[in-house]
């Protein structure tokens, strides 16, 4: 019976760069009659290939990938296969990593802090075509910014982009490693720098330095 269950359950793809999170979430996946991993991936060229392939009804997906970042895998699949749900799980917590996984495609969003039961919760109820955000996250979607002036306003507006950009420099990334994180050139990086000094009103470079920093540790944790 139970294999004969196991053949109606839904397809799970898992995508996250470290293997240590993916194969215990794979183990607690295939627990549950109702799921089947059908595809692991560490990056968004290799789930891009195991979606292709497999034809997965979920996406469990982290922000941090290998090869890029996890909203710009979220906007492929949600272009390519928008049937397939998108879960993240992730480790950046923080409404507005929330909110733009959201805008980029995703029906919900879970911490890597939250209970397991929870990550199967959400999984259910966005395969039924529900979304699964927190209350904070849903206030923020619904609640219209006047205050031009006010810099959490000026964050929000950011291109993705932009924002991801943001983030890694307050996390102590270098130039190169960014770009290589994002498969851009160096050169683009740079440009982004200094789009956001112009946008954050910071007067130099160890200005937005300081900005992203403090930025980042107030509002996503790594």
């Amino acid at each position: 019976m139970a294999k004969a269950a196991k053949s109606k359950a839904q397809r799970v793809l898992l995508v996250d760069e470290h293997p240590l999170v993916r194969v215990p979430l794979a183990t607690l996946i295939n627990a549950e009659l109702d799921f089947v991993v059908c595809g692991q991936a560490c990056s968004r060229t290799e789930a891009l290939a195991v979606a292709r392939v497999k034809s997965p009804d979920l996406a469990v997906v982290g922000l941090e990938l290998r090869d890029s970042h996890g909203l710009d895998l979220i906007k492929d699949l949600h272009s390519q296969w928008p049937d397939v749900a998108v879960l993240v799980l992730s480790a950046l917590d923080g409404d507005n990593w929330g909110e733009r996984s959201f805008r980029a495609g995703a029906r919900g969003f879970v911490s890597k802090t939250q209970q397991p039961a929870e990550l199967l919760t959400a999984m259910r109820q966005v395969l039924a075509g529900e979304f699964y955000f927190n209350s904070s996250v849903i206030q923020r979607l619904a609640k219209h910014r006047s205050s031009a002036g006010d810099l959490t306003t000026r964050l929000d507006d950011l291109p993705d982009r932009e924002y991801q950009v943001l983030w890694y420099i307050g996390h102590g990334y270098a130039v190169r490693e960014i770009a290589q994180r994002l498969r851009v050139s160096a050169p683009t990086v740079e440009t982004y720098r200094n789009r956001l000094k112009v946008k954050l009103g910071c007067d130099d470079q160890t200005d937005l330095l300081k900005c992203a920093i403090q930025w980042a540790h107030s509002n996503s944790e790594v």
